[in-house]
């Protein structure tokens, strides 16, 4: 009979030699940690004043591990020149070889490892000439388990901290926004996320908050809840964790909000955001539709700024545009959903005709919207004979148009939905006449919501027919 010892040997040399198979451990996730002697993963992966003669542990750890272990292989990457592997502890396996970079730990019986995974831990030596400002790092390179049975499993190492960095101070407070400019695509306001990070629980981070405003509106913004106005504002935080995300939100006109952090002192870093697009009023959806023997345009807004009303532009080319009505009253400054309407009895005898509306502030300062697409036939050309949608632009940003035909009267709904199914807006639900249809998608949801970027389903509906469409929205 072989002897305990014998078998543990026969462990460590299948560890070495036999070749790897898919076992029942390799879903396993291991660890290292710099923490040592609480056989706890602490996830500690930078120690300070390491110097020569100084022994350290690195306690190890594979959680996740679905059988009773029999041995483990660890192998490192390290400059043996600063440290040296010298020994190894595992309560669980009694019999330990270190190597100049590795090290095997083999148990006389399989050993069962706990829900914490916890191994055991290896020590290492700094060698002579490493001081406290000596600079060095230990990489993990492999991490083999073997069970009862024999089978090996690499454990993958992907997405695991697999560096130990020694005397390097740890990084200090950052602060950092967004590269790109923000477009809030029409709506009265837009929003971007500052970041910072590396901080310490209890932290008091100072923002100096510069607002610039590009146009003759008065601009503001909300920076982490408070809002501040044109010019320099400080506002501060105390963060709860390691990173905090600020929200700045610009609203009432085109600007750039402009932040420097600082942490004790020390200046922490710039964002510098960029806010275009922002219209004084919030446009939900603006469409149009004939009727009779006239175009009827609908349109309603989320809120209003300043917003003394509108008038209707019309196009034949796309191009040039007439105004056709006469100022529309708007509702000044409220953030009421408010519906309005506009006829044009006086339409052209063109196939496809354009709309805009221009918003005019109290103080004069005028706004356009985003053209629509109205199409004539239906009245003026010829009836559709048949059933058929269409959507343009897709992809699309910030809105797209679902165009329709009916070649008769029927009852038709158009709703958008997401990738997963779920419903996100209901554009309509109304009885049509045979006709060419178009309505505006805003990429909104039912309650005025921005939606994200990612794939939408339109489902168009009309008495028996039904059509679905993909769109694409790129933010």
């Amino acid at each position: 009979m072989m002897k305990k010892g014998m078998k543990a040997l026969a462990v460590l040399l299948f560890l070495v030699h036999s070749a790897h198979a898919q076992g029942p451990n390799a879903a396993a996730v291991p660890a290292l940690d710099l923490e040592a002697g609480n056989s706890t993963n602490d996830g500690v992966t930078n120690k300070t004043a390491v110097v020569a003669g100084t022994p350290f542990d690195v306690e190890l750890f594979a959680s996740g591990i679905a059988s009773t272990v029999a041995g483990v292989n660890i192998s490192f990457n390290l400059d043996a020149a600063q440290v040296k592997l010298t020994g190894a502890t595992a309560p669980l396996f009694p019999l330990a070889i270190p190597q100049d970079n590795s090290v095997a730990l083999a148990a006389f019986a399989p050993a069962t490892i706990g829900a914490d995974g916890f191994l055991g831990a290896v020590t290492f030596m700094p060698q002579d000439g490493v001081t406290a400002e000596t600079e060095f790092s230990i990489t993990l390179t492999e991490f083999t388990v073997a069970d009862a049975g024999g089978t090996q499993d690499i454990l993958s190492l992907e997405g695991v901290t697999v560096e130990l960095t020694f005397n390097q101070a740890p990084p200090g407070p950052e602060l950092s926004g967004p590269a790109d400019p923000i477009d809030s695509g029409g709506s009265s306001s837009a929003s971007g996320d500052v970041t910072i990070s590396n901080l310490t629980a209890g932290d008091v981070v100072t923002l100096t908050v510069t607002v610039e405003n590009s146009s003759d509106l008065s601009a503001t913004a909300t920076v982490g809840g408070t809002e501040v106005g044109e010019g320099t504002s400080t506002v501060t935080i105390t963060a709860a964790g390691a990173t905090e995300t600020v929200s700045v939100v610009a609203s009432g006109a085109n600007s750039t909000v402009t932040i420097v952090g600082s942490v004790g002192g020390t200046e922490i870093g710039t964002a510098s955001l960029a806010f275009s697009g922002i219209s004084p009023a919030e446009l939900a959806a603006f469409g149009g539709e004939i009727l009779e023997e006239m175009v009827v345009l609908n349109w309603t807004t989320l809120s209003q700024t300043n917003n003394a009303g509108w008038r209707v532009l019309r196009s034949e080319d796309g191009v040039t545009y007439t105004p056709i009505s006469e100022l529309i009253p708007g509702a000044g400054t409220s953030d009421a959903v408010i519906p309005y309407a506009f006829s044009d009895e006086a339409v052209p005898t063109v196939e496809l005709v354009y709309y805009r509306l221009e918003q005019i502030d109290l103080d004069g300062r005028i706004t356009q919207t985003s053209p629509i697409e109205v199409i004539l036939g239906a009245r003026f050309l010829d009836l559709p004979s048949e059933f058929a949608t269409s959507i343009y632009p897709n992809p699309f940003n910030p809105s797209t148009t679902i165009a329709y035909d009916l070649p008769s009267e029927a009852t038709v709904s158009i709703v958008i939905y997401d990738a997963l199914g779920q419903e996100v807006r209901r554009l309509i639900a109304d009885t049509k006449a045979a006709g060419r249809y178009t309505i505006q998608w805003d990429a909104r949801d039912n309650l005025g919501r921005g939606v994200g970027s990612g794939v939408y389903i339109a489902k168009v509906e009309a008495g028996a027919f039904s059509a679905t469409q993909k769109m694409l929205l790129l933010k």
